[in-house]
């Protein structure tokens, strides 16, 4: 059975395990030679984590009204977007990790907490 083919998303999260995200993302993103592997691995895991347990929702999310008269732009928007959750995942995933080998928060302004010295 596949990571998102568990039935309840509280399984998904018993089928890997979360610790292992973040060590890993943050040796990958260190190995790559991001500004700050650390804060973008806690970004991604937190990302993946919520993705998994919010993709069950995607079909009620569609079937959802939208009132037109207060979010004209919305509605359309809900109206024609493909409910895709795997291309929105990588999408997202693809986005966050560029973000994280390109941008230097050493200040700690994109994470709460200034960097308590050098690497």
């Amino acid at each position: 059975m596949s990571y998102w083919d568990h039935r309840k998303p509280v399984h998904r999260t018993r089928a890997v395990d979360t610790d292992e995200i973040g060590r890993t993302a943050a040796a990958l993103l260190d190995e790559l030679g991001a500004p700050d592997p650390l804060s973008a691995a806690y970004t991604l895991a937190t990302f993946t984590l919520g993705s998994a347990l919010t993709q069950p929702m995607a079909p009620s999310e569609r079937a959802a009204p939208v009132d037109a008269e207060i979010a004209p732009r919305y509605a359309r928007l809900h109206t024609e977007h493909p409910v895709d959750t795997d291309a929105v995942f990588r999408s997202g995933l693809t986005a966050l990790t560029r973000t994280a080998l390109t941008r230097d928060d050493t200040d700690g302004a994109g994470h709460g907490g200034a960097r308590q010295g050098p690497r």
